[in-house]
């Protein structure tokens, strides 16, 4: 040990030549570097002649140093001080001096390499970008080379460095000046890529840097005119900054809507381009597709050419020109297998993946093989699995996660091509099938080799066992029933034993969250088995889903996928910003969600059941008392699941779960409210008569917004002066005493269209066994398919979305009212009132979001958007509004509070003479250490007496337990 200490010493010792080189330069620095009061070394020396003398001594030390002795604390300490010099003496204004400065910076720069990580760059990023402004100076390149190469080597940041450097850059307007760079069309190529490779860079870095730049139309325009260059390399630039920008969610809706740049963008996907321009176009594309709503928006005139150059990219793996195995061969397959992930997304883009063969290109990706001389031999699965894991590959988790969102969103009745002896889609659920018995059960010493695989591999097999389409799952279900046969039934107790000690609490599942996750997407597959559904069963599988259901409600454990698949998160140092819903269909609990899919094939084989009358509301669903049968346990714990903002594939199911026990729908805040509205009859406008003489009343705005199947024609209510005609002096009562009548068939009872009426109104409805039937009948014909769906217990399809109790679009009419009067004076302003009007129609009051737009507001447009939510939060004490109206706006104004200190001071008497003094407080909180600043500044005396006591108040209790270092 000692002498291997002793050799490591050695190596770090420092020749005498190199020591006396550092002690010349440290007293060459020691005449320019001062300690400041805070204790921070700063160059402080204008002098030129003592720069020069500095840069001298650096130049002959720099010249000595390599990786070899960098980690020497010696020489880490003159680093650090050459830094600090650099970022003074670049603040000169003589261009000689600061040339010679920045020759030396590139190469201290070139040596240090990610070691610089080590170092504080923040006062040469600084310099750096100040020196940008000099856009017709030659000291303005090597400037860009410098920042660029800084931000590049500096790797993920921290919050408290991500600041700084975020400051030195904005307060030197770099963005703005390298804007006006790129604007120039009198720039050579170079200086074009110098500068866009920069600002590529700060965009890719720093995420507060983005909306200056996709919110700059002028550049916006330039650079759409950079792509139409003959020269492919500038349109390889710009194609590098749109990658960028599309990390912002803003940013991409620009892109998205700017239909020239657009169709730019989808041509450089084309196979004729460069190679650069498609793997640029396909990382954009990436970005773009990253919501629902984005994939949205490209399944217009796009879809398809955007599907087609994806497709060929990947089909690129075996052509005889591809150079397979090359770096940048490998760089384009897994760029498109990244693009094609789309499929995760429901839409048309799906049956275009179908028409270019995408299971066949997988198959090609997976075997190294055509699919010509894949179907002319005999396929034996174990002979293909062997070959594919000796040959490993990192794209294969991307085709297993394509694999199963094609087989899950394919239609019910698809049928696949097939040629030769086994088809491209056959071989590919057998091969997956075979690698997840490999894996899972066999447990071979490639396992963890491959243990990337193991959840994308498994979580495929899992979708196509559960996917609509009868071809596959069933074909799927034949596979794992195959591979289960060599297990004995022990296999099975022995997973719902490990599942057991997690639902007893003596293992957290988040120790090994992958084998949990595993363990989880096993029992979900087997369920789908007939031959294993009563053995689950019988072995309490269902005690135990519900158990672990129950536990991670109570300790909310989440594991989302990314923490078990380590594919997803390739790139180390990206930064998102302002996207919304980019989470997948079944969302960030995952054991939840695999329970609650097992649950859904076991449940029909239990003796489950719970006293319906009971289940009378929503308030006995979220009561906090969970003993009793484990159907009780069960049924209130999917009522808290269905209330709170969880995923919609969790809820959806917990709804598919309902039905079971009598319940359909999703019971919610509003609907709750909803339910006075069908027992009044004051405004009901519209009556149905049935056969029997029995009359029911409901407002055909309601039936407008909820079930327009249940309208009369639009003629008959104008003939009858319902829609139209009839002053706005006519009062409400003469309104309602002149109801449309409307006869239903002698096949409609009142029970029937009764509980129909009630689930327009609601979104939620209790219905015995006896009535199932013809009610699903009945919501199938007056267009309620979510409705029919659930009474016929049809599994939830991947990907839709949730439907809930939403009459705003009732708003858009000015010829409905559902108000007893025609005016109602509410004391809020008009932004506060549209806000309320809108969370009385649909439930959900809006929410501010804190986005880049957002951050980017003044102070003043900042507090006319909050103002809003202090007199919602007022008006719902004032008018005892319940459902939640007040806490909400509150969570609003404390998130917004938290970000901003100058809109703290400003909402501060706003709220106090609205005489919101929680608000007043929780406001005083967020700027209690600017107190003393604003005694000293005399800016109190805007404030009331009350107000400064709060504050000072806050101050003396914050002094005495101590501020914490962020404030």
């Amino acid at each position: 040990m000692k002498s291997r200490r002793g050799g490591r010493e050695k190596k770090l010792e420092l020749s005498d030549h190199l020591l006396r080189l550092r002690q010349r330069l440290q007293v060459a620095l020691s005449l320019g570097i001062r300690l400041c009061d805070n204790k921070v070394k700063r160059w402080q020396c204008v002098d030129a002649e003592v720069q020069l003398h500095a840069l001298r001594a650096m130049t002959t030390f720099i010249d000595c140093i390599s990786c070899a002795n960098m980690q020497h604390f010696l020489i880490k300490e003159t680093i650090a001080d050459m830094l600090v010099a650099f970022g003074g003496i670049l603040l000169s204004e003589n261009e000689k001096i600061l040339s010679q400065t920045m020759k030396e910076l590139l190469k201290l720069l070139n040596i240090l390499g990610t070691f610089m990580r080590q170092f504080d760059m923040v006062d040469v990023i600084f310099s750096l970008s100040r020196l940008l402004r000099f856009l017709r100076s030659t000291i303005i390149i090597p400037s860009a080379i410098a920042l660029n190469d800084i931000l590049t080597n500096l790797g993920r940041m921290r919050s408290k460095n991500y600041i700084e450097i975020w400051k030195a850059v904005e307060s030197t307007n770099a963005i703005g000046n390298i804007s006006l760079a790129l604007q120039d069309y009198e720039l050579t190529y170079d200086y074009f890529k110098i500068m866009a490779s920069l600002l590529r860079n700060i965009l890719w870095k720093l995420p507060s840097s983005r909306y200056s730049v996709w919110s700059n139309n002028i550049l916006m325009v330039k650079l759409g005119q950079r792509l139409s260059y003959p020269d492919p390399s500038f349109a390889f630039c710009v194609l590098q900054i749109y990658s960028a920008l599309a990390l912002c969610g803003n940013g991409t809706v620009v892109l998205l809507e700017n239909e020239e740049l657009f169709s730019k963008v989808v041509w450089a996907l084309g196979s004729s381009q460069d190679y650069n321009l498609r793997v640029q176009a396909l990382k954009i594309f990436q970005h773009l597709l990253r919501s629902q709503e984005g994939c949205s928006k490209l399944s217009g005139t796009y879809c398809e050419a955007i599907v087609q150059g994806i497709v060929a990219a990947m089909a690129e793996w075996l052509l005889p020109d591809s150079k397979k195995g090359s770096a940048d061969h490998m760089i384009l397959v897994k760029e498109a297998c990244k693009a094609a992930l789309m499929v995760r997304w429901p839409g048309n883009h799906q049956l275009y993946f179908w028409k270019y063969d995408v299971d066949g290109v997988l198959l090609e990706i997976l075997t190294g093989k055509t699919c010509t001389s894949f179907n002319q031999m005999v396929f034996q699965p174990e002979e293909v699995v062997a070959e594919i894991c000796d040959s490993s590959t990192e794209i294969r988790p991307y085709i297993w996660d394509i694999l199963g969102w094609i087989a899950v969103h394919c239609p019910e009745d698809f049928v696949p091509k097939v040629q030769g002896k086994v088809g491209s889609l056959d071989a590919l659920i057998n091969i997956a099938c075979s690698m997840a018995y490999k894996f899972l059960h066999k447990k071979q010493v490639s396992f963890f080799r491959h243990v990337h695989e193991v959840e994308p591999v498994s979580r495929a097999v899992l979708l196509m066992v559960f996917s609509p389409c009868t071809y596959i799952s069933s074909l799927a279900k034949t596979y794992v029933s195959e591979w289960l046969r060599i297990c004995d039934d022990e296999y099975i107790g022995r997973l719902l034993n490990s599942l057991m000690l997690i639902s007893c609490g003596d293992v957290n599942p988040l120790s090994d969250g992958l084998q949990t996750v595993i363990n989880l997407i096993s029992i979900a597959c087997y369920s789908t088995l007939t031959q294993y559904q009563h053995l689950l069963v019988h072995e309490k599988g269902i005690e135990i889903l519900v158990a672990i259901i129950e536990r991670c409600l109570n300790t909310e454990m989440h594991i989302n996928r990314s923490s078990v698949a380590s594919h997803l998160n390739d790139v180390s140092d990206v930064k998102l910003c302002c996207w919304n819903n980019t989470e997948d269909w079944e969302g960030g609990d995952l054991v939840i969600f695999y329970c609650l899919q097992a649950l859904s094939q076991l449940i029909t084989f239990s003796s489950l059941t719970c006293n319906q009358p009971k289940v009378i509301s929503r308030n006995y669903l979220l009561s906090s008392t969970y003993g009793g049968s484990v159907a009780e346990t069960l049924l209130k714990r999917l009522g808290g699941i269905l209330d709170n903002a969880i995923s919609p594939g969790i809820r959806w199911y917990s709804g598919y779960l309902f039905s079971f026990f009598g319940l359909y729908g999703f019971p919610s805040k509003l609907g709750e409210r909803m339910k006075a509205a069908l027992d009044e009859n004051e405004l009901a406008d519209l009556q149905y008569v049935l056969s029997n003489g029995q009359c029911l009343t409901v407002h055909s705005t309601i039936l407008m917004a909820g079930c327009p199947y249940l309208l009369p024609s639009k003629e008959a209510f104008m003939k009858d002066n319902k829609l139209h005609g009839g002053s706005s002096k006519d009062s409400w009562q003469h309104k309602a005493s002149i109801r449309h009548e409307v006869k239903m068939s002698e096949h409609i009872n009142s029970i029937t269209l009764a509980k129909i009426l009630e689930y327009v109104y609601t979104g939620f409805i209790i219905v015995e066994n006896d009535l199932v039937k013809p009610l699903s009948s009945l919501a199938k014909h007056c267009g309620l398919t979510c409705l029919s769906q659930m009474l016929s217990r049809r599994l939830p399809r991947w990907g839709t979305s949730v439907p809930h109790c939403d009459f705003s679009q009732l708003l858009d009419s000015v010829e409905h009212h559902i108000s007893h009067s025609e005016n109602i004076k509410v004391p809020v302003g008009w932004e506060a009132l549209h806000k309320l009007v809108k969370w009385f129609y649909s439930g959900n009051l809006p929410r501010i979001n804190l986005d880049c737009n957002w951050n980017n507001m003044s102070t003043s447009r900042q507090l006319n958007e909050l103002q809003a939510y202090v007199e919602l939060f007022s008006l719902a004490e004032f008018w005892l509004l319940e459902g939640g109206l007040k806490e909400e706006s509150f969570t609003v104004i404390l998130s917004c509070l938290e970000l901003n200190q100058n809109l703290s001071k400003e909402i501060i008497n706003f709220a106090s003479d609205l005489g919101q003094w929680k608000i007043v407080e929780a406001a005083a909180a967020s700027i209690v250490p600017l107190y003393p600043k604003l005694r000293d500044a005399g800016d109190l005396e805007k404030f009331s007496e009350a107000v400064v006591d709060i504050l000072r108040s806050e101050y003396v209790r914050h002094s005495q337990k101590g501020f914490d270092e962020n404030e």
